[in-house]
């Protein structure tokens, strides 16, 4: 199968017997505020049809711009993942007169993308891969030391005077009435 440039909406009737196999990218300004890239995302797909439907099987990578969840400095996370997908005709799938919110779906039906007409969608899938890949409490590195939580110092950068002992709330008031605080 010949590597090609892809459109990020491709008509299925362009995938052949031998499938199609290919790349595309979008810009930060194309995704209109999608995902927090820091540049282009690159996204390389394989599509073979089964039937009415089509597998799709692929990687998409972007440089994400992240907030350290320590020292809240900004830095780009590199993400490349693998995602698959299903694309199957909306119509014949719902049974006539289920409104499409009220069906539940299996873990086998996660990954199914549906689409209307002769076009399909390529970037759905890949997106949601990478916004899956995103950490919940991103670190700018593992030994990231954040910020002192009295003066705000970033202690990355120096230390500083301040208590670095966790007071027990509990004792708090106690503190105050010994004159320590």
């Amino acid at each position: 199968m010949k590597m090609r440039t892809l459109d990020r909406v491709i008509k299925v009737a362009l995938i052949g017997d031998e499938g199609l196999e290919g790349s595309y990218a979008l810009t930060p300004g194309e995704l209109a505020g999608d995902l927090p890239v820091d540049g282009p995302v690159r996204v390389t797909a394989r599509l073979y049809k089964v039937g009415e439907a089509v597998h799709v099987s692929g990687e998409a990578d972007a440089p994400m711009a992240m907030e350290c969840a320590r020292c809240l400095k900004g830095f780009v996370l590199p993400v490349e993942e693998e995602y698959t997908a299903v694309y199957m005709k909306k119509e014949g799938f719902l049974d006539d007169g289920v409104a499409e919110d009220e069906v539940e779906l299996s873990k086998e039906d996660m990954d199914i993308q549906f689409f209307d007409g002769d076009e399909l969608d390529l970037w759905p899938p890949a997106r949601d891969q990478l916004l899956l890949a995103l950490p919940m409490r991103p670190l700018c590195d593992e030994a990231c030391k954040g910020l002192c939580p009295e003066c705000g110092q970033d202690l990355n950068e120096k230390t500083c005077g301040c208590e670095t002992a966790p007071v027990d709330p509990r004792f708090a008031e106690l503190k105050k009435l010994l004159g320590g605080g």
